[in-house]
């Protein structure tokens, strides 16, 4: 069964008892103290101030990600610029051969002193080796001859076997023999004995039904340990390759129109009769006038010739010096003494001028000692008490002075390394407590 306790019912108040009773509560709950703070518009101030670091802030990590990807990119084009770069090496240790220059083929059997003779006659730097086969690729170099340039070219050796056992390296020099017309030096090292050479020649002209040639040129001989004929051999070479492209182009179809611009026209004499050449009385006299003269002096390079060398005879360069006293030429005139530039006081009317200035010290010391020993004030003289009392003013007035230039001297007057300061520590670009409110960003 339910009971009720109707004493613990309240009493429901009024209306005027509610209003106080929710106006107190109310009252509870709200501050009744009221306490300095900072002024509204300091808070406006920092609110706005902080709203503008976040843009910035936002701005420089934005900044961030864009050097990031342009640090990205130009690591990519560092690689590729080395890639480029290590291409273009590569390309410039391959030999460039121009087919249509003159060319000087070098080709023989291996380590006969093929590379040795390339290395004498251009600046090429060929590996040479005591083994075969050193050379494993194509070398180009150039040389001159009667001001004109040639290409030479050295081969790997070519050994005396069928084509098809031949290996790539001596393939590198059957193409160069078959594809470049140029003269072609072909190198042995059969024996040290020239005739054993010419004999070999010999038979062999004969076993192909050809006559012996009396030319001593075709073969030639030669040492590049000491050097014996080597440059005979490429001139040599490089006659007959300049002979056959001379050769070539008188035979050619554009040479007929050009034959009149070669063409040196020597004059006929028109009798049997010596014109010798004809020069003036008056330039034979000038010059045995100037050969005279020449005779009559001599100079320090011919007195030097006549005394020796350098080492016996000392030219003096100050002997023909004007001076006032001759025993001053030799003197050694320093260029600097004591911190100064003696040609400063150099001056030909020194000595005057020394008097005059002497004389000037001596009338202004005078007057100074006329000075300290009669003090006078309006024509009369002055009693000792006076003497002291002016003088105590000068030294009073020339203390005052003394002060007052130090002054100026003062203000000018700058902190030490030791003294620096840091003003600040808020970043200044973004004008932190510089503006007030309402103040435009000139930047």
């Amino acid at each position: 069964m339910v009971e009720y306790n109707f004493k613990k019912i309240t009493v429901v108040p009024n209306e005027k008892d509610f209003i106080d009773i929710i106006l107190s509560q109310t009252q509870r709950t709200t501050p009744t103290v009221v306490h300095k703070e900072y002024a509204i518009s300091r808070l406006l101030q920092f609110y706005m101030r902080k709203d503008h670091y976040k843009l910035a802030l936002g701005q420089v990590n934005t900044d961030k990600n864009l050097i990031s990807k342009i640090c990205q990119d130009y690591v990519k084009l560092l690689k590729i610029w080395r890639l480029t770069l290590q291409v273009g090496q590569h390309m410039e240790r391959l030999p460039s051969i121009d087919p249509n220059n003159r060319t000087i083929l070098i080709c023989g059997y291996p380590n006969v002193g093929k590379s040795s003779f390339m290395n004498k006659i251009t600046r090429v730097d060929v590996d040479v080796q005591a083994y075969a086969f050193t050379t494993k690729s194509l070398f180009v170099g150039h040389t001159d001859y009667k001001y004109l340039r040639y290409q030479v070219i050295d081969t790997p050796g070519i050994l005396d076997r069928p084509f098809e056992d031949k290996n790539i390296i001596e393939m590198c020099s059957i193409t160069a023999l078959a594809h470049l017309r140029a003269a072609i030096m072909f190198f042995l090292d059969l024996s040290g004995d020239k005739k054993l050479v010419m004999e070999m020649k010999s038979e062999a002209l004969k076993s192909q039904g050809c006559e012996v040639a009396a030319d001593d040129g075709l073969l030639l001989t030669m040492s590049t340990l000491t050097e014996e004929s080597v440059m005979a051999v490429k001139n040599a070479a490089c006659e007959r390759l300049l002979d056959q492209c001379v050769e070539k182009e008188m035979k050619s179809k554009k040479m007929n129109d050009c034959l009149n611009r070669f063409h040196v026209a020597m004059p006929k004499p028109r009798d049997q009769k010596e014109r010798s050449v004809c020069i003036p009385q008056a330039v034979l006299e000038a010059k045995d006038l100037e050969a005279a003269q020449m005779e009559g002096r001599k100079t320090e390079k011919d007195i030097e010739n006549e005394n020796g060398s350098v080492s016996v005879y000392s030219t003096s360069l100050r002997k023909h010096h004007i001076l006032a006293n001759e025993e001053c030429k030799e003197d050694i005139l320093p260029e600097f003494l004591d911190g100064h530039n003696v040609y400063d006081f150099v001056d030909p009317d020194i000595l005057l001028r020394l008097e005059e200035l002497e004389r000037e010290e001596g009338v202004w010391q005078a007057e100074v000692e006329d000075g300290d020993e009669d003090f006078e004030m309006d024509g009369e003289d002055l009693t000792p008490e006076e003497r002291e009392v002016l003088q105590a003013i000068k030294k009073k007035k020339a203390i005052t002075m003394a002060r007052n230039a130090s002054k100026k001297r003062n203000k000018d007057a700058r902190r030490g390394e030791v003294d620096r300061v840091i003003p600040t520590l808020r970043p200044k670009h973004l004008f932190s407590g510089k503006r007030s409110i309402g103040k435009t960003d000139r930047r």
